[in-house]
């Protein structure tokens, strides 16, 4: 036989300051969850709106929503387009750079030599601009949300589209930003780019990020980092502080990333969906410090 059991009794008040103190501690365990769970949506950028797809018929509604989704870039745009929209999109991306915000702007339907009008108006519309001699389709991307996807249709003297769409989703952003970075761009001769010291961008997508970070260490600018999103192996929202010693690009292994020193803890920072990095970033803010050597600020390519 075991040994029967033994209860004390105690005063109600001590019991039921017990179960008290029991349920205060779990709500406040759970409020902190939930306050973390809240801080990662916010910094991954999550929104609970429904994606939008809307189809855009005629050539003239076209250009207009081009312009709107310019004109609502706040911190990047990517822009293909045929050469015979520079004109009539030039005033939209030089009022973009204005605000703030960089613009990679390949120009397709190009045929050397470049013209000194091409050159010239290129030069106040955006931050890196590159040209080639074939497009098909004209994508413009703000912020890696919204987006402008047109068919070209082609003629002997200008490129011109009866239907496209506007789109805002994400994950399409990312599909078509990664088509301009990993196709086009790497198709096309790099025709200007400006890199100073001072400059200040945030970044919502780490390949424009990666596009400005190597023009500026070619001319040896030392460039200061703010990165915010989440651990890729803890999904805690983190900030880091620091500077970038380089990138690391393996395109056939898909390795895309930023090396951030935070003084003397180096970390990986990879972009959408990451997971080999250290840290999946949501906003990278970078800015421009003093040139080491003498170097050009303005670079033309000849």
């Amino acid at each position: 036989a075991t040994k029967p059991k033994t209860y004390m009794a105690k005063e109600p008040d001590t019991s039921l300051l017990k179960i008290v103190e029991k349920k205060v501690e779990s709500l406040l365990n759970r409020s902190k969850r939930l306050s973390e769970l809240i801080k990662a949506s916010l910094i991954a950028g999550i929104e609970y709106s429904e994606p939008v797809y809307t189809m855009i018929h005629g050539w003239n509604n076209i250009l207009e929503m081009i312009k709107f989704v310019i004109s609502s870039a706040k911190y990047e745009l990517i822009a293909f387009i045929p050469v015979n929209l520079l004109d009539k999109l030039l005033y939209s991306f030089e009022e973009a750079r204005r605000r703030g915000v960089f613009v990679s702007i390949v120009v397709s339907n190009v045929f050397p030599p470049l013209t000194k009008h091409i050159r010239e108006g290129i030069q106040e519309a955006a931050t890196i601009a590159g040209a080639r001699t074939h497009g098909t389709r004209l994508i413009i991307v703000a912020d890696s949300k919204s987006s402008v996807l047109v068919p070209l249709t082609m003629n002997p003297r200008a490129a011109m589209a009866l239907h496209g769409s506007y789109i805002e989703d994400p994950e399409i952003a990312f599909i078509l930003t990664s088509y301009y970075y990993n196709r086009v761009v790497t198709s096309s001769i790099e025709i200007y780019h400006r890199v100073e010291p001072g400059d200040h961008y945030v970044f919502k997508n780490l390949q424009s990020a990666m596009e400005y970070i190597e023009r500026a260490r070619r001319y040896k600018y030392e460039l200061e980092a703010i990165v915010k999103g989440l651990s890729t192996f803890t999904g805690v929202p983190v900030e880091l502080h620091g500077q970038i010693l380089g990138t690391i690009v393996k395109p056939h292994k898909g390795i895309y990333s930023i090396v951030l020193d935070t003084g003397g803890v180096i970390y990986t920072i990879g972009g959408y969906r990451a997971f080999i990095e250290d840290i999946t970033a949501r906003r990278i803010e970078i800015k421009t410090l003093d040139i080491i050597g003498e170097q050009p600020l303005n670079h033309v390519i000849p």
